[in-house]
């Protein structure tokens, strides 16, 4: 039998649609596979896109903050740190010779002298022979300081380029000796030789004096130490004896300037420049940035050198340390202003800058966590040491009022204007007028204090005595003459 079906089979062919085939499930998943691929690279072209937008703006907003404060003369690396406020000639270099008398103290002072416990005003000196001994031991270096006209001519010899690893001996050395003038004002003072004490208070001031052109907050925070230290000996040298009208008005004006420097803000524009060097360099140079902050005192002791093939360079690229300091800067910035204003005014910013810190942590600015410190505690301090000096400076005046009067004490400090107060200094907690009170003996000026209450002139417990937390929180920043 012979089988027919040339016709019949093209006319089927013909009758079937080419898209009526079946398609093959590969070819279906290569398709699939190639949208899917195409949508991935559409979508990281979009954010590398918009990355790159973000880098590039982060970066131009870095660039021109820095522009903008070197616009205002101010500096913005450790190199300028150098020259700024102020570059002073070796012949008229106060420090230099600074430096000469804290080379000379003697060792056994550096450790024993801030120890000492001095007596409150008038008590008993318990420890007559140990002081006598170590001002003794010191009298050659302390006969420099005496001799110091410029002392506000002053620039200590830090090398600021070491960034982090500039090292600071002075200041340690500073402040034993505002101890050893305290020791010698005492002894001085017990003996009714006010030349001599108002010589080391003097001398005290000189010491702080010398730190105003350091921009740095240690050594603020070193020189208002200092000034502390000065205010409770000049208060334990009215209890113990008079000081000249001369003595008086020249120790207040000495007061006055201590207490017109702004230095806080001064450390301010100094600690964003180093932050802002230290962020850019690790950023820009990573490696160089570890070295340096593994560097030691000698190269034997230099370690952990990054390797060869540094990753961190993608942390670089990343734009995390760029970020950082875009935050370091703007928050700089806010302390800036914050102390360019005095208290009490100042005081509004502490919330602010207490939370800047929590802030940087929670943001994940690594770096400006570190570099931010608690910031509202340094506005307290210098609402603190303003309080102390002006109670100071109007004990002075109520003083010298009290020379001029046979003794008598003022019944407020009105009396005191216009011939020794131009007028009652402001309060730095509150603004208003310092407080004025007369005692069973003496009298007490005294401010209101951190707490913000008037506590009736109440006057600080010492920590070696032990009280609930809530007591020892009333107290008023006090001057008080038992005499």
């Amino acid at each position: 039998m012979i089988y027919q079906f040339g016709d019949a089979s093209t006319g089927f062919l013909e009758k079937m649609n080419p898209s009526d085939l079946p398609i093959s499930p590969v070819h279906e998943g290569r398709s699939v596979r190639r949208i899917l691929w195409l949508i991935f690279l559409a979508g990281f072209a979009v954010i590398l896109l918009v990355f790159g937008f973000w880098r590039l703006r982060l970066g131009g907003a870095v660039r021109s903050e820095v522009a903008a404060i070197r616009a205002k003369g101010l500096p913005v690396d450790w190199k300028d740190l150098e020259h700024w406020p102020m570059t002073v000639p070796d012949d008229r270099n106060a420090a230099l010779v600074f430096g000469k008398a804290l080379d000379m103290v003697d060792d056994k002072s550096r450790d024993k002298i801030p120890r000492l416990v001095l007596p409150v005003r008038d008590a008993a000196i318990t420890n007559r022979d140990a002081i006598a001994e170590w001002v003794h031991s010191n009298a050659a270096a302390m006969e420099i300081i005496y001799g110091i006209t410029n002392a506000a001519s002053s620039r200590y010899p830090v090398e600021y380029t070491d960034g982090p690893n500039a090292l600071l001996p002075h200041l340690a050395g500073i402040k034993t000796f505002a101890e050893l003038f305290a020791c010698d004002a005492l002894l001085k003072a017990d003996q009714k030789d006010s030349v001599g004490a108002a010589r080391d208070i003097e001398a005290s001031i000189k010491l702080s004096q010398s730190l105003d052109a350091e921009p740095i907050l240690i050594s603020q925070l070193v020189s208002i130490a200092v000034l502390s230290i000065t205010t409770a000996n000049l208060e334990r040298t009215f209890a113990r004896t008079s000081l000249t009208d001369e003595q008086l008005l020249q120790l207040s004006k000495d007061f006055t300037t201590a207490e017109a420097t702004n230095r806080f803000w001064m450390a301010m524009v100094g600690e964003r420049a180093s932050g802002n060097e230290m962020l850019r360099l690790l950023n820009d140079d990573p490696r160089a940035f570890i070295i340096m902050a593994n560097k030691r005192t000698t190269e034997d002791e230099q370690t952990d050198v990054p390797p060869r093939y540094y990753r961190g360079y993608f942390i670089s690229l990343s734009g995390f340390w760029v970020r950082d300091r875009d935050f370091f800067l703007r928050a700089m910035e806010t302390n800036i202003v914050a102390f360019a204003a005095t208290p009490p005014a100042s005081l509004r910013f502490t919330n602010e800058l207490d939370g800047i810190e929590t802030n940087a942590l929670r943001t994940f600015h690594m770096v400006s966590a570190m570099l931010l410190p608690a910031f509202g505690k340094v506005v307290l301090r210098d609402a603190d040491v303003r309080a102390e000096l002006r109670t100071a400076i109007t004990a002075m005046a109520v003083e010298r009022w009290r020379a001029a009067h046979e003794e008598k004490i003022p019944d407020s400090l009105t009396e005191l204007i216009p011939d020794f107060l131009p007028a009652v200094p402001q309060d730095p907690y509150d603004g208003q007028p310092l407080r004025f009170k007369k005692l069973a003996k003496g009298y007490v000026v005294y401010s209101i204090g951190p707490n913000g209450q008037d506590d009736g002139g109440k006057e600080r417990i010492p920590y070696s005595i032990k009280v609930p937390q809530e007591e020892r929180n009333r107290y008023d920043i006090t001057f008080i003459v038992e005499r």
